[in-house]
């Protein structure tokens, strides 16, 4: 995720390093939190299991549908990198899950 601050949809400042992880973290707990509970999750469980207060929570997301959209984004945003590095190492461009899937699928294996 970037590290600006969009006020009034003009102006982009950076954040400061604790914000940045503060997001980090409460996007984290979110993802956690929804998989675990569902879209109804308590914000204040999700302020907990990130290690902030409440009003922490609302600084970065003003209200759910805004942290639901955070996570999701957080979540293609990671997807979408990891995609760049698989067809930046897969030498055969037409093929580009080859070994990365079976990877991927073995680590998938081992988890279960």
């Amino acid at each position: 995720m970037d590290g600006g601050v969009v006020t009034g949809g003009a102006d982009v400042r950076p954040r400061r390093a604790d914000a940045q992880r503060n997001r980090a973290s409460i996007l984290a707990a979110a993802l956690e939190v929804l998989l675990e509970d569902g879209p109804e999750a308590p914000l204040d469980k999700i302020a907990r299991r990130a290690g902030v207060g409440n009003a922490t929570v609302y600084r970065h997301f003003v209200d759910r549908d805004e942290l639901v959209r955070g996570v999701i984004l957080a979540v293609v945003e990671r997807n979408a990198e990891a995609a760049e590095r698989l067809l930046a190492t897969e030498p055969d461009p037409s093929r580009p899950c080859g070994r990365s899937c079976t990877t991927a699928r073995t680590a998938a294996s081992a988890r279960s």
